[in-house]
């Protein structure tokens, strides 16, 4: 099967995602959206494409790293059965964060995934993160029933990162823990 990669809109890039993530609605904002698609060949040997996947990038979440100089890869999502395209999206991620000039870019995983697309893009775990909520004392978010859903539940979270500074992500790099 052969691949290619191109942009596309954060309308495409949402509804992909309500279609085919596991644990994350739609994104409300983001810098820049790159989809996957499969070149297949029809009977008639017309040449068409299929989408099967897509990386949204954005403003890092977390204020303490929210600088000029570092995007978050807020939602990667490819469907089952097409392998490398999740390497090959993060990739293209990387490399257009760096022609942008970013210094960094990192994303969150479930603690109990793998992160095998991580490291075969040469990513780096760097921090764990504890299993919190939304809603705290400082940031009171109402629900309406039926309304308003937390997107995910509430678990441990292992930090990736990959910088342009290949000696800084290797200063960063933990070992993860097994998971119980």
């Amino acid at each position: 099967m052969s691949y290619y990669i191109g942009r596309i809109s954060r309308a495409e890039a949402n509804l992909h995602i309500s279609e085919f993530h596991r644990h994350h609605g739609p994104v409300r904002a983001s810098f820049f959206q790159i989809g996957a698609f499969r070149k297949t060949q029809a009977p008639e040997l017309t040449e068409l494409t299929e989408f099967v996947g897509c990386v949204v990038v954005g403003r890092p979440n977390a204020r303490a790293i929210c600088d000029r100089f570092t995007s978050e890869v807020t939602r990667l999502c490819v469907r089952a059965g097409h392998f490398n395209v999740c390497s090959m999206l993060l990739g293209a991620a990387w490399r257009a964060c760096k022609a942008m000039g970013d210094q960094r870019l990192i994303s969150y995983v479930r603690h109990d995934e793998s992160g095998s697309c991580y490291r075969a893009s040469s990513w780096s775990p760097c921090a764990i993160t504890k299993a919190r909520k939304w809603n705290s004392e400082r940031r009171k978010q109402t629900s309406l029933p039926g309304v308003l859903l937390e997107s995910t539940e509430s678990v441990p979270r292992v930090r990736w990162e990959i910088h342009r500074d290949k000696r800084a992500q290797m200063n960063a790099e933990i070992v993860l823990p097994a998971i119980p």
